[in-house]
């Protein structure tokens, strides 16, 4: 063996050439991008499964509307005794009362246990999605909305550490008051804010004049046959602003 290939091999190993630039070209792209990741996440908020799967989601008022008595929330011996061992009539809640005053509902007392609380314009405005958790007994016939105080705006991939088929994705995460949340932290009384909803109007420190809030969050991606997907949507708190 002189070491001289012939035309034959040199002809095999030209013809392989193509194949194996296309298989490096492969492993090259297999890897995950700031913009892979990116427009996974992105996908992620389009199709707000976000909203629906985190366990930290912006915070949002359970507010129940219709014919409303205690009987809507109590057995209805219970509710029965309660009424009888008390001269009071029965009516709004302070939550309720305070969105009266604040022009998202209106009240229409029907008997001494019995009133309507009904949605304004305003109210469904500030109302998400549709109305759920029908209620129907004696006395009660109510429905029940979310009116979110804040809602998720954006997410930002700010780096990617890949090891293997998994990979670590940190992204800073936005969500900004609504017009409802951004209002009732303005024009609402402490006394007021700590009846409505506390924990919201605790957290309302956090956002700023304009009304944003963004954390840094580290989102785990898995690799699949079709392509990446990231894990859990909001991974871990690095950080807040």
């Amino acid at each position: 063996m002189d070491g001289s290939v012939s035309a034959g091999d040199r002809s095999k190993r030209l013809a392989a050439l193509p194949v194996l630039l296309f298989s490096v070209s492969l492993i090259g792209c297999s890897g995950l991008t700031r913009p892979k990741a990116q427009h996974e996440l992105d996908e992620q908020f389009k199709a707000e499964k976000i909203s629906k799967t985190s366990m930290d989601e912006p915070p949002k008022l359970l507010l129940n509307y219709g014919l409303r008595s205690p009987y809507c929330y109590m057995e209805p011996s219970s509710a029965r005794w309660v009424l009888n061992s008390s001269s009071k009539t029965h009516g709004p809640d302070d939550k309720e009362r305070i969105l009266v005053r604040s022009g998202y509902l209106t009240v229409s007392k029907i008997g001494p246990v019995t009133y309507t609380l009904m949605l304004t314009q305003k109210g469904h405005a500030a109302v998400s999605g549709e109305p759920y958790g029908h209620t129907v007994k004696p006395n009660c016939d109510s429905w029940q909305v979310d009116m979110p105080f804040a809602e998720w705006d954006n997410v930002t991939v700010t780096g990617v550490v890949q090891e293997g088929i998994h990979a670590r994705v940190e992204a800073k995460l936005c969500e900004k008051l609504t017009p409802f949340g951004a209002e009732l932290r303005r024009t609402l009384p402490e006394h007021d804010k700590e009846m409505i909803a506390s924990t919201f109007f605790e957290r309302a420190n956090f956002y700023s004049s304009d009304g944003g809030r963004c954390e840094t969050r580290e989102i785990p991606f898995d690799k699949y046959d079709d392509g990446w997907r990231a894990g859990r949507l909001f991974g871990s708190k690095l950080s807040q602003r």
